[in-house]
């Protein structure tokens, strides 16, 4: 990801609106669900998914249609062992 990319995804933590784009690993998602924790993002049949924590915040992509709750649920748990464990 660019420094371009992480920006505005910071950015978009702190004024989460569903519906306005953001992008991540050169491409534009169409942000679906935000909140101030949690971006999820959509484009085709892929998905960005980023869930922020203390210090910084997870991101994962797919190309293909992934279970979005399965992704979801991971990248919320690695965000969570990183909280956990004082990041």
């Amino acid at each position: 990801m660019s420094a371009e990319e992480i920006a505005g995804m910071t950015k978009k933590f702190t004024s989460p609106m569903d519906g306005q784009g953001f992008h991540g690993n050169g491409k534009k998602f169409m942000a679906i669900g935000c909140t101030d924790s949690l971006l999820r993002g959509k484009k085709g049949t892929g998905w960005c998914i980023a869930s922020k924590f203390k210090s910084g915040f997870v991101v994962a992509f797919s190309d293909e249609a992934a279970s979005v709750g399965n992704m979801t649920d991971a990248v919320e748990e690695m965000s969570g062992y990183l909280t956990t464990s004082g990041y």
